[in-house]
């Protein structure tokens, strides 16, 4: 994982300041980057400025009224941020916790639970980070292949049982298309002819499906879209 996916940025919402001491005591990571907001001018300008990747909010009396315009930024932000509640034994603070549809809620003294759900949740994400830029290393690559291919000399086209599933403009070129939409699904069959050495082209495809290559170069003619052939 690069040190990128690794690190995380933990948004902290709650009116007192010792809120962020006692998460960055749970939750010993050095990859853990904590904010901390009081009001919901703070929150907003961290969201703003930073990629917060988790949030996590103390929901008592004094900080209850920020739940709303919190949980309201967090999931407008692309993707969603999921927040984790932290609630005391008020249970209007447990009760507004599931009316806004919070991620997770525990117990502020259930610490190994606190610990665990955290725990959990930073572990997901880094998981979702690391596939993302995977799959982010898997299209560039992708890309810079269609690339390759769309500007090779040579002909090329990609077969599925004897089908036509890919070909590129020199293969296009060379047997008179002007777009693949012309060719696709048309089998390689309808394009080829064996030149009279007895060539069994279904033979042939049954063979390369399964692997085996012909020992020699095969000669057979090829059927421009115009009809007209070249071997």
């Amino acid at each position: 994982m690069t040190e990128s996916n690794s690190i995380l940025q933990l948004l902290a919402v709650d009116n007192d300041p010792a809120t962020v001491r006692d998460i960055q005591n749970l939750v010993s990571d050095p990859d853990l980057v904590l904010h901390f907001a009081d009001t919901g001018n703070a929150f907003s300008r961290i969201l703003e400025s930073e990629e917060i990747d988790l949030a996590i909010m103390h929901i008592h009396a004094g900080s209850i009224g920020l739940l709303a315009p919190l949980s309201r930024h967090l999931q407008d932000a692309r993707p969603p941020i999921a927040l984790v509640a932290m609630v005391d034994s008020d249970p209007a603070s447990a009760c507004a916790a599931a009316t806004t549809g919070v991620q997770a809620c525990v117990q502020i003294d259930d610490t190994r639970t606190l610990h665990r759900i955290l725990g959990e949740r930073i572990e997901l994400i880094r998981t979702l980070k690391q596939q993302t830029a995977m799959l982010n290393q898997v299209a560039d690559i992708h890309e810079r292949y269609n690339l390759l291919l769309e500007s090779s000399p040579e002909a090329i086209a990609y077969l599925h049982q004897g089908l036509h599933i890919y070909a590129n403009p020199s293969y296009l070129q060379q047997f008179g298309y002007e777009s693949f939409e012309e060719l696709e699904g048309d089998s390689i069959l309808d394009l080829l002819s064996s030149t009279g050495d007895g060539q069994d082209l279904k033979q042939l495809l049954k063979s390369l499906d399964a692997g085996k290559l012909p020992d020699e170069a095969l000669d057979f003619t090829a059927v421009r879209a115009d009809g007209s052939n070249f071997r």
